[in-house]
Formats: C-alpha cells, structure tokens, sequence
C-alpha cells in the first residue's frame, strides 16, 4: 500500500530519523491493518512526544536538583567561614 504524499510530506518533516523510519516500517510492512495510515502516524507521533515530554521534566527535576544541592553546600561553607 502506497503511502498519500500528504502523509508522506508530514513524515519527511519530522525531525528525529529513527522516528520516521519506524513509521515507514509500519505504513509499508505486511499485515492486516486496523487502522488508517494517517491514525498510526498521530499514534506514533503523539507517543513519542508525550515520551520526549516526560524525559524532559525527568531532565528538568534533576537540574533543578542539583542546583538546591549545590545551593546548599554553597550556603554551608558560608556558614562555615563566617563561624572561623
């Protein structure tokens, strides 16, 4: 089945090439499908953003961790020397 250039356009856009060639392996492997070339193509497209989302706040929580991390020893070896 030959994929719409409308559909086609859209996944040329797409930045992330492991992504584009997972959804062409899927519009152009065998098997029976239940849904439409364009509905897999928001499924994968979503999914990966929602994933790319989630490890950018994971990301996000660490840095700001490690900024209160080193604010607090920062803090402490002021209290240190000014105690001197």
């Amino acid at each position: 089945m030959s994929i719409s250039p409308e559909l086609q356009a859209k996944i040329d856009a797409l930045e992330d090439e492991r992504l584009k060639a997972e959804i062409l392996d899927l519009l152009t492997g065998p098997g029976k499908r239940r849904a439409t070339d364009e509905e897999i193509y928001e499924t994968i497209v979503s999914s990966y953003t929602r994933a790319k989302e989630a490890r950018a706040r994971l990301r996000q929580w660490q840095d700001d961790e490690v900024a209160a991390f080193a604010r607090y020893f920062k803090e402490k070896d002021q209290r240190i020397t000014l105690n001197s």
